[in-house]
């Protein structure tokens, strides 16, 4: 979340919890797809931040529900290699 509030994007009081536990709950592609989306518009008009912060999160996780995942929105899985390595 520093890297929201330290890019001037938004200030920390308007940040919620709700809002950082979802951001620390997504993977860091995610995350990062999550802060370039912010970025990339403009929030004058934005009234809560926060809540619009919690949107596009909705908006991700609803795409990954749907099966329309891109490399951003994908939770690194485990390793397939070291798994074989350790079952046999």
């Amino acid at each position: 979340m520093a890297v929201c509030v330290c890019a001037g994007m938004m200030r920390r009081d308007e940040v919620d919890q709700r809002a950082m536990d979802g951001l620390r709950g997504l993977s860091a592609e995610a995350g990062l797809s999550v802060l370039a989306e912010l970025k990339s518009n403009s929030l004058q008009s934005v009234s809560n931040k926060s809540a619009y912060m919690c949107g596009i999160m909705k908006s991700l996780r609803q795409k990954a529900a749907a099966g329309v995942l891109t490399e951003a929105t994908k939770r690194p899985g485990p390793d397939e290699v070291k798994l074989k390595v350790k079952v046999t």
